[in-house]
């Protein structure tokens, strides 16, 4: 995993911090590529959280209201939401949250 991280940091280009239009543009592109598929996917794993119980897939945890299915897609949006499968994203929401504040304190040091 941690050669993971090491290359995207080493394919990270300097020229997506030259600008306030390049960083806005580099953070909306980390939020399609990143932000999103996280966000879909804890959500069908919330949203099939119980059908998973039932078949002995996830054990232990009890079934889950509509309200803590609900919450659970909320805490996915802003990349606190998991499940046991979707616990597998973290570096996911970990890669994005990194990527975006390397990018505004690179280019905060540039100027």
């Amino acid at each position: 995993m941690a050669v993971f991280f090491i290359a995207s940091g080493y394919c990270y280009k300097s020229k997506h911090s030259d600008s306030v239009i390049n960083v806005v543009s580099f953070i909306k592109r980390k939020m399609l590529v990143l932000w999103l598929p996280y966000v879909l996917w804890t959500t069908l794993f919330s949203i099939f959280h119980n059908f998973f119980v039932e078949t002995h897939i996830y054990e232990g945890p009890s079934k889950w209201t509509v309200a803590d299915i609900t919450l659970n897609i909320v805490k996915a949006t802003f990349l606190r939401g998991g499940t046991q499968m979707g616990g597998a994203l973290w570096f996911v929401a970990i890669l994005m949250q990194l990527s975006i504040v390397y990018c505004i304190l690179d280019f905060v040091l540039k100027k």
